[in-house]
């Protein structure tokens, strides 16, 4: 063990000095950042609301002062929340010594012009019409929106049930009761943390993590996911790299001149598992400051759960990517073994949207047990509700442990054999006849 533990140290050496194992550590938040830089620097400026000016023929005069009353009440409330909407300039279009298809020709010619946008003819007899639905026309180049056409047919029929009730001689507080308005207020109710009325009784700002509701682990758990995928992708390859690198210039056969084949593994493995442990402090030191600068904090359990699959999973694919190296003689030979690996490993990449959309679906549930997939999916479904039940990730952990540990055991044959072939690579079969060998 001693001896493993000196090559570990010599391997932990290797991985800090190595240059593509610091930008491979350092690219990811340099990426994010960038990316958020270069999101902000190149969002468009928010356009100023959109002015819509609408010429009204309104021949009984009933309507007209109405409609300009209820567009200027709506272009301020717009104005006063921010928001993008459009904004609507009524002009009253009076006839004059013109007649009234005159006045339309004029009005039709403007819209074609550019000049207004739309020009609405009420009838002089909407207030007498039988007909239980009153007829408005509203002319326009194009198709008038939803919005609009919502907006305006509420203002006409607003001020058609006011008059009705003025001329029916119904009392004034009455009249006030009968077209009062009713605004929804939503309340969104917090559990409750103590019996105590009083200790209840003082509201609390809403956090950022209040306001994501049953997405509230998910910026924490999230990047652990992803930060898991990262780290034993730049610990495994490494250690493949070595292995051929050894083979090559025959360093292999001094080492195995003063270590056993198995402490020889054992020692590059514990050297690429506290290469991810170095990664895992820098970036939950990353991922800890950017997270409370928004008042979000990490979960200790999750941040358990986090080592644990990441010890597991660099064991698993460093004991693989470890074989692969033993088992062929340069990096050509391991292409075809090394994009199989990758494909495997991608995998949960392309579940993802489905898994955050719906954690406990049949899908997420049989992905975040396949052990290969496990430190992806069960930490993100661990930061998603609803969570899993606690037998699902202890489950997943026995099962990503005894799968370790068989990687181990069968990396560890094939490095035994491999590590001293020479000439060409070893094919599938042979490996399999290196591991049932004695």
């Amino acid at each position: 063990m001693r001896r493993s533990l000196v090559i570990a140290r010599t391997e932990l050496s290797a991985f800090l000095r190595s240059k593509s194992f610091l930008i491979g550590l350092l690219l990811p938040p340099a990426m994010a950042i960038f990316a958020t830089l270069a999101s902000s620097a190149t969002q468009p400026p928010r356009p100023p609301p959109e002015i819509y000016r609408m010429a009204v023929v309104d021949p009984s005069g009933v309507f007209g002062k109405a409609i300009e009353q209820a567009a200027a009440k709506r272009n301020t409330e717009t104005r006063q929340r921010g928001e993008r909407g459009w904004v609507l300039i009524p002009t009253l279009a009076e006839p004059g010594d013109r007649s009234l298809d005159s006045l339309r020709r004029d009005l039709a010619n403007q819209v074609l012009a550019g000049e207004i946008g739309a020009f609405a003819e009420i009838p002089a007899d909407l207030m007498q019409q039988a007909d239980p639905v009153g007829r408005v026309r509203v002319h326009a180049e194009t198709t008038i929106g939803h919005e609009f056409k919502t907006w305006f047919e509420q203002t006409l029929r607003d001020e058609t049930r006011a008059r009705e009730l003025r001329e029916a001689e119904i009392p004034e507080e009455l009249r006030a009761r009968l077209g009062r308005e009713i605004r929804i207020e939503p309340i969104v109710l917090a559990p409750r943390e103590s019996e105590n009325p009083k200790a209840s009784a003082a509201a609390k700002p809403k956090s950022l993590s209040d306001k994501l509701g049953s997405f509230r682990r998910l910026p924490a758990g999230g990047p652990l996911a992803l930060i898991v995928f990262i780290l034993i992708s730049l610990s495994s390859g490494p250690l493949m790299q070595g292995v051929i690198e050894e083979k090559t210039n025959r360093v292999s056969e001094i080492l195995l001149s003063s270590v056993s084949p198995f402490e020889l593994m054992l020692g590059k493995l514990l050297g690429g598992l506290a290469a991810s442990g170095c990664g895992a402090t820098f970036y939950l030191g990353v991922l800890v400051a950017a997270l409370l600068g928004f008042g979000i904090e990490i979960p200790p359990s999750l941040v358990i759960w986090f080592l644990l699959f990441l010890s597991l999973g660099a064991l698993l694919w460093g004991s693989v990517f470890l074989a692969i190296g033993a088992a062929c003689t340069d990096l050509k030979d391991t292409q075809n073994l090394v994009l199989v690996s990758l494909v495997v490993q991608m995998i949960p990449l392309f579940f993802l949207t489905s898994i955050v959309m719906s954690p406990a679906s049949p899908t997420a549930v049989t992905l975040s047990l396949f052990p290969p997939a496990i430190p992806l999916v069960m930490l993100l479904r661990l930061s998603l509700e609803p969570a899993p039940p606690l037998w699902q990730p202890v489950l997943a952990a026995l099962l990503l442990a005894a799968c370790a540990l068989a990687a181990v055991w069968i990396a560890g044959r094939i490095f035994r054999m491999g590590l001293l072939a020479h000439g060409r690579s070893a094919t599938l079969r042979e490996m399999w006849r290196w591991v049932r060998a004695d």
